[in-house]
Formats: structure tokens, C-alpha cells, sequence
């Protein structure tokens, strides 16, 4: 009964017992919420003549090491970066925060009318009443921080030579707009820069031998060999995995229509090998809704809000090791250490910038910190958990995490956090001992799928822990299971910084200011910024 009277933010909706009218509250958090999302996808910053939306930058700086410019004028790569970077964060963080505040403290206001002491408190409930999150994340960072500290250690190094010292301090934290995304979450756009054998290319992009059709019935039967039941015959047909016109959405979703055995994938897929691990993760996702699909309703549930994701990444990791076609590489055994140098710079980051998103939301929700603290708090915790620095001094104004939608709609990001270190407990459980979770799960096709089916058909029966045990043999989550997987590339990063004497770790160091460093040294002369800002827009069309 708990959990049906559970009604979110929708408890704001009646004044009162006795009122059918619309709260005025209600209806401000909707209003909000629409405000803050629309802030994000329109909000611009201007450079040059060009105007340039968050989705425009986020592109800009993916590509920034695609650009032969970056190599030719470092220098100036990096003050323009730095121009695209702060002016969209200012410029969102600025807008939306007078509506953010306003929005947190309703979604506090509606989590104490559904009993709980704040919102927080509320979306973690989803674990159980007997998981202290909060620890367990702080735990698990524990566990992996040595090993993204070494990575840290060897991109600021790569940086460093690409930008000079003058620009990223070799015993500092690295400035936050030079690691490919605006969050400097997803550092794998450095790939190029950090690969240890440049001979074996990522092929994520490269174009397979099938058409989207032949793609789907691969993905099917693929499933099938792992040991899945064969979905619904009306699933395929009706399911839309490529896009009809210019204006379909091509937002990708697994979906279940809760009216019998109806499940449906919703995808914009070419023949691309990125596209057919979408469409892995998506297959997936349909047969949890499957799994659990006979359960009450109240169950039809995954048994933490990290587990739903967990299992499908399990599959598509796999996947990108032992399938030819979905790999990311042309897998051999002296490409794997590629294979892990792409896949920590992908996941590591990650992680850190995930712990710290949560770190400053429960500080910012719980209400013990002013309002003229929210940014310099964030800019501590991404130091701290992050090893970035702010390349440009920056205003209490701001309020960077306002650029991600989660925080806006106060969805959970922690489930993100948890489902990477137990992805590999569970590639671990299901592989031999000696493996580290790197074998092909069809050559035990059976066992494994039993496994998995199990887990996910348990739904929201019994404490997530007891599920857990079922897929790893422990109640709990560590990041010791991803620590043995990247092995081979944690022993090539320690003999990197042994042979470059690299510092481990980093220190408070001011920022390089335009005054001191512009005009740029030789090299630069034949680019100006607005130059520069075109030849990126140009690669970015």
C-alpha cells in the first residue's frame, strides 16, 4: 500500500482533502519544469556570427581532436574551446537558476507530503529502506579512484604536450573544457591522443554488411542463442527501428504497454556498428519488461533502478568484445589494450562526473548550504572527485549542473553510478574464474541466459540485495570486478608514469589567463578565433 499511495510530485495537485481543484503549486512545478528544459535545448552563446545552442557545443568539443586546427594552433584551440564552454554554462546557469531554486524547494515540499524528509530521500527510497546509497557510492569510488587517478595522470600528461605546461599544469587539475563533452564526463573523444598501439582503429563508426532489417534479425537471434525466449511475432513488426521522414523523433526507447505480451523498441538506426549495440541495449531492455511482465503491476519493476540498465549493458558489453559485428575494434589479442584504454576513458570519467552530479544534489536539496555557495560547491567537488579545474574564473551566478536534465527534473543519476561497477561483478560471476569477466558468454549460452532471465524476472519481489546475490554471489556492490578487468591497462598506465615520472594525483593551480598567453606563439598566425569557431561548425554539420 506504501508504494501505490507513492503519487510524486502529483501529491502538490489538491490543496486540501476536500479541494478538486488544481493546486496553483502543482501547476508552477509544471511550468518550471517546462521553463528549465526549454532553457537548456535554446539557450545560445554567440561567437562570432554564429549562434550556438548547448547541443551545438556539446558537438564542437566532441570533435575538437578531429580537427586538424587543434594541432596546428593548440593555443588557440584552447582559448576558443574555453569561449564556447564557459559562454553556454554561464549562459543556462545564469537563466535557469532563479526557476531551479524555486523548483527545488517544491520538489521538497511534495516528497514531505508523500513522507519523506526531502526529495533525496524520496528518489533513493526506490533502493530499499535499508540502503544507506550514499555510502555505498562513496565506497565503491573508494575502490576505483587509484585507477582513474593513473588515467587522470596520463591524459594531463598528453594534454600537456598537445597544449604545452603553460596552458594544463602537469601537477594541477586538468582545465575542464579540453576532455571532449562539457561535463567532462565522456572522455573517449580523446582516444586518438591516448591510444596505446595507433595501429588498430576505433571502427564505431564503420558501416557493417546488412541493412537495418538483417540488423534486427541478427540482434534476434543473437538473444535466442544466450538462452531469451523469442519475443511476440508482432514485436519486430511493430516496433520502428529506422527513421520514416524529417520529422521523426529519433530518441531510442524500449517500451511496455502493460496489455499483455506488447513490447516495442522505438530507434533511428543506419548500418553502423554503434547502431547495432543500440539495438542490443534496446532488445534487452524489451526482455527485462518480459522477465517481470507477469508480476502485480506494483512489481513490474526492476529490483533498484540501476539493475534495469545493468543487465542490458552486460549484453551490449559483451557484444562489443566477442561479437564480430558489434565490436569496437577488429578484436585481437594486441588490440584489447585499446579496447580497455577506449572503454576507461569512456566509463571512468563517468563514474567520477556521476558521484559528483549526486554529491551536489543532496548538499544543494538538503537545504544547509546558501544559495551563493551552489557553484564554488561544485567546482570543489568536481576537484576533488574529478581532478578539473575552472580554466576561467567564474561567477556565484553560475550554476553549471543546471545543464543537465536530471537535475532539472530531479530524475536519479545514482542508478548510472551503480550500474557501471556492477555490470562488470556480473560479467565476472557469469565468466570463468580466471577470465575477469572477458569471455563469450554464447560458447555457455544456456547458463548464462538462465541466469539473467532469473534475475529479471524476479521484478520488485525481494530486496534488491537478494537479487544481486543471485547474479554475483554477494548482497552488495564494489568496484573490485572492474579493477581486475582493467588490469592490463592499470599495469600499461603505471609503467607510462613510471617512464615519464608523472605526478598521481593534482594540486590547486590558478588558471592561464588570455592577457598572459594571447597572441599566441608561432604557429598561430594564420587562424583567428571566428576562423576557427567555422572550421569546427563546418565539421560539425
Amino acid at each position: 500500500m506504501d508504494e501505490a499511495l507513492r503519487i510524486g510530485t502529483d501529491t502538490l495537485v489538491l490543496e486540501n482533502e476536500e479541494s478538486k481543484e488544481y493546486s496553483q503549486k502543482w501547476m508552477n512545478l509544471t511550468m518550471l519544469q517546462h521553463n528549465l528544459k526549454r532553457n537548456l535545448e535554446t539557450t545560445k552563446v554567440t561567437v562570432g556570427s554564429d549562434e550556438l545552442r548547448f547541443s551545438d557545443v556539446q558537438n564542437i568539443l566532441n570533435t575538437m581532436y578531429k580537427m586538424p586546427s587543434t594541432f596546428e594552433s593548440p593555443c588557440l584551440a584552447y582559448f576558443t574551446q574555453m569561449d564556447f564552454w564557459h559562454g553556454i554554462l554561464a549562459k543556462i546557469g545564469r537563466k535557469s537558476r532563479p526557476d531551479f531554486i524555486t523548483l527545488r524547494d517544491l520538489y521538497n515540499e511534495a516528497a514531505a507530503k508523500n513522507g519523506f524528509a526531502g526529495a533525496t530521500e524520496e528518489i533513493l527510497h526506490d533502493y530499499g529502506a535499508g540502503t544507506d546509497i550514499k555510502s555505498l557510492v562513496s565506497s565503491i569510488w573508494i575502490d576505483i579512484f587509484p585507477l582513474y587517478k593513473k588515467l587522470h595522470s596520463v591524459v594531463r600528461f598528453e594534454l600537456g604536450a598537445l597544449f604545452t605546461e603553460d596552458l594544463v599544469n602537469l601537477q594541477g587539475a586538468i582545465p575542464a573544457h579540453l576532455l571532449g563533452s562539457i561535463h567532462g564526463d565522456a572522455w573517449e573523444h580523446l582516444f586518438e591522443l591516448l591510444s596505446p598501439d595507433d595501429q588498430y582503429e576505433l571502427i564505431d563508426d564503420e558501416g557493417l554488411f546488412m541493412n537495418v532489417e538483417e540488423m534486427v534479425q541478427y540482434v534476434d537471434n543473437m538473444f535466442k542463442d544466450l538462452g531469451f525466449p523469442p519475443m511476440p511475432q508482432d514485436f519486430i513488426k511493430n516496433s520502428k527501428f529506422q527513421k520514416l521522414d524529417e520529422t521523426d523523433s529519433c530518441e531510442a526507447g524500449a517500451w511496455d504497454f502493460k496489455g499483455g505480451d506488447v513490447f516495442r523498441i522505438h530507434m533511428c538506426a543506419s548500418h553502423k556498428r554503434k547502431d547495432l549495440r543500440q539495438m542490443i541495449f534496446l532488445f534487452a531492455q524489451a526482455h527485462f519488461y518480459r522477465a517481470f511482465s507477469g508480476l502485480d503491476i506494483l512489481l513490474q519493476k526492476s529490483a533498484n533502478p540501476a539493475l534495469f540498465h545493468t543487465i542490458p549493458e552486460v549484453i551490449t558489453m559483451y557484444a562489443s568484445l566477442h561479437d564480430k559485428h558489434a565490436q569496437l575494434f577488429n578484436m585481437t589479442t594486441t588490440t584489447e589494450i585499446n579496447f580497455l584504454m577506449y572503454m576507461a576513458l569512456k566509463e571512468l570519467p563517468f563514474l567520477a562526473f556521476a558521484k559528483s552530479l549526486e554529491e551536489w544534489r543532496w548538499k544543494v536539496f538538503s537545504g544547509m548550504y546558501p544559495e551563493s555557495q551552489f557553484q564554488t560547491m561544485w567546482e570543489d567537488i568536481v576537484f576533488e572527485n574529478m581532478g578539473l579545474m575552472q580554466p576561467v574564473e567564474r561567477d556565484v551566478s553560475d550554476m553549471d549542473p543546471l545543464s543537465k536534465i536530471h537535475i532539472l527534473l530531479n530524475l536519479d543519476y545514482a542508478k548510472y553510478f551503480l550500474s557501471t561497477p556492477s555490470l562488470y561483478e556480473i560479467l565476472a560471476s557469469l565468466c570463468p574464474p580466471d577470465t575477469n569477466g572477458k569471455c563469450d558468454l554464447r560458447k555457455d549460452a544456456k547458463r548464462p541466459g538462465t541466469i539473467l532471465l532469473s534475475a529479471m524476472s524476479k521484478g520488485n519481489t525481494m530486496p534488491w540485495e537478494n537479487v544481486y546475490q543471485t547474479l554475483t554471489g554477494s548482497t552488495s556492490i564494489s568496484g573490485q570486478a572492474l579493477r581486475n578487468y582493467f588490469k592490463p591497462l592499470e599495469d600499461y598506465l603505471d609503467k607510462t608514469i613510471e617512464l615519464h615520472r608523472l605526478k598521481v594525483g593534482w594540486k590547486r593551480t590558478k588558471p592561464a589567463r588570455k592577457k598572459d598567453i594571447l597572441p599566441c606563439s608561432a604557429g598561430s598566425t594564420s587562424f583567428n578565433l571566428q576562423v576557427f569557431a567555422l572550421l569546427l561548425l563546418t565539421l560539425m554539420l
